[in-house]
C-alpha cells in the first residue's frame, strides 16, 4: 500500500495522479503543506486497505464497510455515549468527532 503525504491543494493533484499511475492507487494521509494529520485513526483506516489485510477492494472477501471507515466509527462511539476524550495521537478524528457530535444535540 503506497501512503501519500502532499498538501491538499490542487497543485499536487498532479503529483498524486502520477504515482497512482505508476505504482497503483494510494492513499492520501497529507493535510495543509503536507503535514501527516491523519493520527492513529488514518493509519489504521490505510492499514484496512493494505493487502496484508485483504478486503473486496484488493481482492479478499467482500468489505463490512460502505462508508468512510472514521465515520462509522465515530457513529458508534457517539452511540455508546459519554464525552470526547482529548488524543493528542489522534487530534483529525477526535476534531471530527466534536464537529458530528455537536451537531447530534
Amino acid at each position: 500500500l503506497r501512503l501519500v503525504n502532499t498538501c491538499r491543494d490542487e497543485v499536487c493533484r498532479p503529483i498524486v495522479k502520477l504515482i497512482d499511475r505508476e505504482f497503483g492507487l494510494s492513499f492520501n494521509i497529507g493535510g495543509l503543506g503536507g503535514l501527516v494529520n491523519c493520527g492513529t485513526t488514518g493509519f489504521k483506516a490505510a492499514m484496512s486497505h493494505s493487502p496484508e489485510f485483504p478486503c473486496e477492494i484488493n481482492g479478499g472477501p467482500p468489505c463490512r464497510e460502505i462508508a468512510c471507515g472514521a465515520l462509522i466509527a465515530i457513529k458508534n462511539d457517539i452511540s455508546r455515549g459519554g464525552p470526547v476524550q482529548d488524543d493528542a495521537d489522534d487530534l483529525e478524528y477526535v476534531l471530527l468527532k466534536r464537529k458530528i457530535a455537536a451537531r447530534r444535540t
